[in-house]
């Protein structure tokens, strides 16, 4: 294999070196992993626990809130973009009235589409026992 990679073209004994040398990366970001989400998951955990009311605020409310506060600055930055652009604020309306617009059309007609699908498949096989004795004649 003259033409192969430079992996296949080195000695085993190298092929292995390289190997070990990989695992043990992997292996030590694994641990490292662990060690990390460990470290923060388990004062989180033990707060769920003590303070039950408060990690449900922060929880339920809290994250509500910083969801509603990206889409507001996410508006605010294309307002702020199309602005720069010099478009009318007639036009800027438009364009954030539609493209939402737009985006749910695509998703209810994929839904429909994999609605569709599953219905489809559902009939063939809830029929497939029926067919199959119909053809075995019994």
């Amino acid at each position: 294999m003259a033409s192969g990679n430079s992996f296949e073209r080195m000695k085993p004994r190298d092929r292995i070196r390289e190997t070990i040398t990989l695992c043990s990366f992997i292996l030590a970001i694994a641990v490292l992993s662990t060690v990390l989400m460990d470290l923060l998951i388990y004062p989180l955990s033990k707060f769920a626990v003590s303070h039950t009311a408060a990690f449900n605020y922060i929880m339920k409310d809290l994250f509500w809130i910083v969801i509603i506060s990206i889409f507001a600055l996410l508006l605010a930055r294309r307002i702020y973009i199309l602005r720069k652009d010099g478009f009318s604020a007639a036009e800027i309306l438009r364009r954030i009235g539609v493209k939402p617009l737009t985006v749910i059309a695509a998703c209810m007609l994929v839904i429909a589409c994999a609605g569709i699908i599953i219905t489809l498949l559902y009939v063939l096989l809830y029929y497939n026992y029926y067919f199959l004795y119909k053809l075995t004649g019994m």
